[in-house]
């Protein structure tokens, strides 16, 4: 009879034992579940806030009008055909391929019709950097 008592209260230990380890394991893997989910979450909420390449300039800084020269070509046709190719100091030279000032970069005008200011050849958008900072509250999904 004490043999008996001593076995069934063993048995019952046993149960407990093993029902609280189960317990324990249970409740480990639900925090690491929770702990994965709060990593990922961290981790997309840092890609949404972290600068991307510039679409404009595709990462080179450069500006995509011009390709980072600051100017760009202008061509003007002459309005009559002759074999005079160079202008005399009488006449000035109003046809041809003249350099034009990048609109894109900050630039103006060309060296024929009106004032030649050269562009920078830095890509606006970006500041010439190439990356495009996020913009408040991050990028949209």
């Amino acid at each position: 009879e004490e043999l008996e008592r001593y076995i069934a209260n063993h048995e019952q230990r046993e149960l407990e034992r093993r029902r609280k380890f189960e317990e324990q394991q249970r409740l480990d893997a639900e925090r690491d579940a929770e702990m994965e989910r709060q990593r990922a979450e961290a981790a997309r909420w840092l890609a949404k806030r972290q600068p991307r390449e510039c679409k404009s300039c595709k990462g080179s800084g450069h500006c995509p009008t011009c390709s980072g020269k600051g100017f760009i070509f202008h061509f003007y046709p002459a309005s009559t055909c002759s074999m005079n190719l160079y202008p005399t100091a009488s006449t000035s030279r109003s046809y041809g391929r003249v350099n034009g000032g990048c609109p894109g970069c900050g630039g103006s005008g060309d060296e024929t019709w009106s004032n030649y200011t050269p562009g920078s050849g830095r890509c606006k958008p970006c500041g010439a950097t190439g990356m495009v900072k996020a913009p408040d509250g991050g990028w949209p999904d």
